[in-house]
């Protein structure tokens, strides 16, 4: 009878609270939902909410910093397929340095070739055109290499500019100043054996074009002197060339070169259907990496919590 009692009361205390208030049966299975049910409603929120906000952030951030559109051409290298495109060369100086025994040593010639390569984007096209002359005008700069082509709103500028070589790092930062800057990059190539092996081919060449002179007068059989000839004229036209290519070594015309590329973009404002997907794809992007480095922490905080590390790595 009493156990009876027990549950009577136990039932009627069950149904008071079921009832009390107005409560349904499913407001009451809210109240006592599981711990990890609430917990997993609750991450699933923050993780929604980390979503939304990543991509409002990615919109804003186009509204308010306007983007350039790229040019179809940009990602290609003009430069590389121009035929003859001019190379410029510079040298390091002799330096007189005294040894340990008072002696003089000559350090050697280096000979080399810099180029900056230079890729800019600007809706003001025009203004950066007049710009980046006005730069080579004012660093005494000479424009080697030009190339304009495209119709309004995708034009393209392409520049190979020699400057000085004690004026090119001066170049390089204020051309960085001419409108949006998507590469920039400065090579330096040794060319010191190019130039020796050029100064010994010629030498060669000189002292057999001398021999082949003296041997001339020697001879006496037109065929002889005809076939001299001709060989003497090959030799000639092989030390022309090599003139050639000396003389962009020598001193007075030594320069270093500004590969500059200017394009010409609209600026990307306003929020469409492109700049949602665009923004939408960021996100992803970027969300993934966020859970990653989300998971990572709390594998992280399991493996202390749990003291598990310690196994993993003994040392620690």
């Amino acid at each position: 009878m009493l156990n009876y009692k027990s549950a009577f009361f136990s039932r009627k205390n069950i149904t008071y609270v079921n009832g009390h208030n107005g409560h349904s049966e499913s407001t009451y299975n809210k109240v006592m939902m599981p711990g990890w049910k609430k917990r997993l409603l609750y991450i699933s929120k923050s993780l929604a909410v980390i979503f939304i906000l990543l991509f409002l952030f990615r919109l804003l951030y186009i509204y308010l910093v306007p983007h350039i559109i790229k040019n179809s051409n940009f990602h290609k290298d003009i430069f590389a397929s121009v035929e003859n495109l001019p190379k410029n060369y510079a040298s390091e100086r002799n330096e007189f340095k005294e040894d340990a025994d008072k002696q003089f040593v000559v350090t050697p010639v280096q000979k080399y070739e810099k180029f900056a390569t230079i890729k800019s984007s600007t809706p003001e096209f025009t203004s950066g055109e007049t710009r980046i002359k006005k730069l080579t005008k004012q660093l005494n700069g000479v424009i080697q290499y030009e190339k304009k082509s495209g119709t309004e709103t995708e034009r393209e500028l392409y520049l190979l500019v020699a400057v000085n070589p004690g004026q090119f790092d001066e170049f390089y930062r204020e051309v960085q100043k001419i409108g949006v800057v998507e590469v920039k990059e400065v090579t330096k190539v040794d060319k010191t054996s190019e130039y020796l092996k050029l100064t010994l081919n010629k030498a060669v060449l000189e002292k057999a074009l001398s021999s082949l002179n003296n041997l001339k007068s020697n001879t006496g059989r037109i065929s002889a002197q005809v076939s001299l000839q001709n060989k003497m004229l090959e030799i000639e036209t092989k030390l022309q060339a090599l003139q050639v290519l000396l003389r962009s070594f020598a001193a007075e015309n030594e320069f270093s070169s500004i590969r500059f590329s200017l394009y010409e973009g609209a600026k990307e404002t306003s929020i469409n259907l492109k700049t949602i997907n665009n923004s939408l794809m960021w996100t992803i992007k970027n969300y993934t990496v966020v859970l990653l480095a989300i998971a990572f922490f709390i594998i992280l905080g399991n493996l202390e919590k749990f003291n598990l590390l310690k196994l993993i790595m003994p040392g620690k």
